[in-house]
């Protein structure tokens, strides 16, 4: 899906929230645990929460650690989490990359 406006299109990376758990992908999540998962990660850790969308025009969550207009220079350095909880979520049900922000 690709969103046509009259501004520049920011990107955003960090780690999008599974809509599914890892251990039965045919299962949702109910909504109180994204709220669970984002309240027990340290607010210092990320910039924001975004919404991003998926190449399929899918929107996701974003856990935002960096974010910019080159989706290039984004791409140079790896997704890293420093903080140990992040870490242990990041592990077990969140994806790393990088997505044009639905709110450019």
């Amino acid at each position: 899906m690709q969103i046509i406006t009259d501004r520049r299109q920011r990107y955003i990376k960090g780690y999008k929230l599974d809509a599914r758990e890892p251990d039965d992908p045919e299962e949702e999540w109910e909504p109180t645990w994204y709220e669970a998962i984002i309240d027990s990660i340290p607010r210092s850790v990320y910039i924001k929460i975004d919404a991003g969308v998926e190449p399929n025009g899918h929107i996701v969550l974003v856990i935002v650690l960096d974010q910019g207009y080159n989706r290039r220079l984004l791409e140079e350095n790896p997704i890293h989490a420093e903080d140990e909880v992040l870490a242990l979520a990041a592990k077990h049900f969140l994806t790393p990359s990088i997505w044009p922000s639905l709110w450019s």
